[in-house]
């Protein structure tokens, strides 16, 4: 009768313990499932499911890359698969889904994008109430528990979040649970007869008690073993102990757990043992199996009536090895949820009693968010924000209210008074009636937005209105981009296409576009090149221009920026001075210093090429009565009659200038002696026959004419040149005048 009623209580405590356990175990898989769905629904886009419309409006390159996404996590959370389904017609279809490193590694994934004419009922059903459910199968994979979670669209439909926990974990548990408890409930009825027969003074042999003892223990799969704290001896210890830990009866007990022939295990250290002390629980770590070990002990007495240790150890390593990896799981999404450059805030909408939104509290927030609004944690996690920030617009409230209530997320930027910062929102919603904001400061970018484009409207109105030509050209080809109304005009051109089409400025020889491209490359390399430009005109008339070019960032891009100035009228009057400074005023022949440097440059050629050079001296005769008679104005006259008719018998090649008074020289260049004669001759005869008309009277000069030649066989100097036909002159003017007389060095034929 003592053994029946013994079994029945261990029964009893064995079938209540495993149930509550086991009850226990499936709650907290459940809880971690939901938790896993909810992730999901953060790692996808918000907007994700809104465009889906069709089972054929899945993309099938953004379900591969979400599938990259999921498996990471899948991977690192401990989930079978993740996946979203969305039902069209009746058909299920799969709109996200992870994957197994085996099946990415073998490219078997792709099976997963695919339609499904069929599905468990339980999805069935969350499609058409929206209630989270959970399920338990079996496949050709394994054996899984899963939880579908429905999640509201716009249009009030669902899409499904799927995650699946493979049942091996919880099945391992559930078999350590049961061997646990097994094991307790055997303990118990082992503690309870001990005690019963104990009570009733029965005689039971020592060897015999320990048999039985070991026939019970020996088939549970914890560890089971008796020690004795006085001696540290090892009274009893089942096979698996035995298996386990290597150890015999009889051996010392510290090397059942730590293994440390020195060291006592910690749970000797109390002396005070007493019978009715509670059941003590702990968990160790044996570093040198790298085990885990869930202990329990309490005081017995032993058959020789003395206190000693009953002590249960279960290998816990699965649970611990999973447990840390979730711990190192969580605390890596927590080091990415502190160090995200971006603010981050869980809050929950507060409605009034017509279910509008009035306000909305903190839930959680990351050290981004208090960096960027300089709010602090402690003063916002489980407060409304109105009670924080009380002149919060009622826009914001408003809309994060539609994504709280409606699932739509949303995408904004704007400013807040209360923080005076301009903020990009994303928001979104992960749970009915709570909201996630996702924000970035963009105050500096908005306001150097903002200076630039007042410094762009400057630029603008400055480039526009200025009346100097301006042109913006490519850097590499020197094309027009850009040019101001002053420019367009310049060019002739209606409007900017036109001025493009052109390619005006760079077009009008003697420069090309090849030109323009080395000034290019000079002012990216060098700085700001002024230089000289010729083009044309919008009167069709060239133009001289100073042109200034740099490169400058305009528009955000490297430009050539060319500013240009009208230097005709300079350049008209350089070049009438350079005129001046070289001819003679009255006469307008070359004066006596520009006729030298020019008569340098032929006679060097002269040298070079050995060719024949002739000069002649010319004066007019009588020349100084005709201004004593009619004065200096006639004789200006006569002055410019004679160099005009001159002038008007000249080759193109010859040089003609006055050498002072009424004396004029002449530089013949390749004409031998015998041609030199013959011109001299001729332009003595035409001012023989000039008829000058004054206002007084009709004059007539004549000319006396000395002639020198240079010949290869006759070489001599410039001066010396010059010298011979001067002194021809003087035998000309000595002989009768109106004459020309060839120099005593000159060769008369060449």
């Amino acid at each position: 009768m003592v053994v029946l009623t013994t079994a029945v209580i261990a029964s009893v405590f064995i079938t209540a313990s495993y149930n509550g356990l086991r009850q226990t175990l499936l709650h907290e898989s459940d809880q971690r499932l939901q938790a896993g769905a909810y992730a999901v629904l953060a790692l996808l886009a918000p907007d994700y499911h809104q465009h889906i419309t069709g089972p054929d409006s899945v993309n099938a390159e953004r379900f591969l890359a979400d599938m990259a996404v999921l498996s990471d996590y899948a991977d690192r959370a401990g989930f079978a698969y993740v996946y979203t389904y969305m039902q069209f017609a009746g058909r299920i279809v799969t709109t996200a889904s992870s994957a197994t490193p085996y099946e990415r590694r073998h490219q078997t994934h792709d099976h997963f994008f695919q339609h499904y004419a069929s599905a468990p009922p339980e999805l069935y059903a969350s499609f058409q109430d929206g209630k989270t459910r959970y399920l338990e199968y079996q496949d050709a994979y394994g054996a899984f528990r899963s939880i579908f979670l429905p999640i509201a669209l716009d249009d009030g439909h669902y899409y499904v979040i799927g995650v699946d926990l493979e049942l091996s974990y919880l099945q391992a548990k559930l078999t350590t649970l049961r061997n646990y408890t097994l094991g307790l409930g055997l303990i118990l009825f082992a503690v309870s007869l001990l005690l019963l027969l104990g009570s009733s003074r029965t005689l039971i042999q020592p060897l015999q008690r320990e048999e039985r003892l070991s026939g019970i223990f020996d088939g549970l799969d914890s560890i089971v073993f008796v020690c004795d704290p006085q001696s540290q001896q090892v009274l009893f210890v089942n096979a698996q102990g035995q298996h386990a830990l290597g150890i015999t009866e009889h051996s010392a007990c510290t090397q059942i757990i730590l293994n440390a022939k020195t060291a006592h295990c910690t749970g000797c250290h109390h002396q005070d043992l007493a019978l009715d002390q509670a059941v003590q629980r702990w968990e160790i770590h044996n570093p040198y199996t790298d085990r885990w070990y869930e202990c329990q002990r309490k005081c017995i007495s032993w058959n020789d009536g003395r206190c000693v240790y009953l002590q249960i150890a279960h290998d816990i390593t699965e649970r611990k090895q999973m447990e840390q990896h979730l711990e190192q799981s969580e605390a890596r999404f927590r080091q990415l949820f502190k160090e995200m450059p971006d603010a981050y805030a869980l809050h929950e909408i507060i409605c009034d009693d017509q279910g509008q939104p009035i306000d909305y509290r903190y839930i959680e927030i990351n050290p981004a968010f208090e960096q960027m609004t300089g709010l602090k944690a402690d003063d916002l996690i489980g407060r409304r924000v109105l009670e924080v920030l009380p002149d919060t617009e009622d826009h914001w409230i408003e809309a994060y209210g539609k994504v709280a209530l409606t699932g739509e997320p949303m995408r904004i930027e704007n400013y807040s008074q209360e923080l005076d910062k301009f903020f990009e929102v994303h928001a979104y919603r992960p749970a009915p009636g709570k909201f996630v904001v996702v924000f970035a400061d963009t105050t500096q970018r908005k306001r150097a937005e903002q200076t630039l484009q007042n410094s762009e409207q400057h630029f603008r109105a400055l480039f526009t209105d200025l009346p100097v030509p301006i042109l913006i050209c490519e850097v590499e080809t020197a094309d027009i981009i850009d040019a101001n109304r002053a420019a367009i005009a310049t060019y002739g051109c209606a409007n900017l296409q036109e001025l493009r089409q052109r390619a005006i400025w760079f077009s009008k020889p003697p420069y090309s576009r090849a030109d323009a491209l080395r000034w290019n490359q000079k002012a990216l390399s060098e700085g700001l090149q002024v230089f000289e430009w010729y083009i044309e005109h919008s009167n069709g008339q060239n133009a001289w221009v100073m042109l200034y070019l740099n490169a400058a960032i305009i528009y955000g891009q490297q430009r050539m920026l060319l500013i240009q100035l009208d230097i005709t009228e300079r350049k008209h009057m350089e070049a009438e001075l350079q005129r001046l400074s070289s001819i003679d005023a009255l006469t307008g022949l070359l004066n006596r210093g520009h006729f030298f440097t020019l008569a340098e440059r032929e006679y060097q050629r002269f040298s070079r090429h050995k060719r024949p050079l002739a000069l002649l001296m010319m004066d007019i005769d009588h020349f100084k009565p005709v201004n004593d008679t009619h004065g200096h104005v006639v004789g200006d006259h006569v002055l410019r009659a004679v160099a005009n008719t001159l002038q008007s018998n000249l080759r193109q090649t010859d040089l003609l200038g006055r050498y002072g008074g009424e004396e004029f020289i002449m530089l013949l260049p390749d004409t031998s002696g015998e041609m030199a004669l013959i011109l001299a001759e001729r332009l003595r005869q035409a001012i023989y026959a000039l008829q000058i008309q004054t206002p007084n009277a009709t004059l007539s000069v004549t000319l006396s004419l000395g002639l020198a030649v240079l010949h290869p066989e006759n070489p001599a100097t410039l001066d010396e040149l010059i010298d011979q036909a001067d002194q021809a002159l003087y035998h000309a003017k000595q002989t009768g005048r109106n004459r020309t007389v060839l120099g005593a060095h000159s060769p008369s034929s060449a």
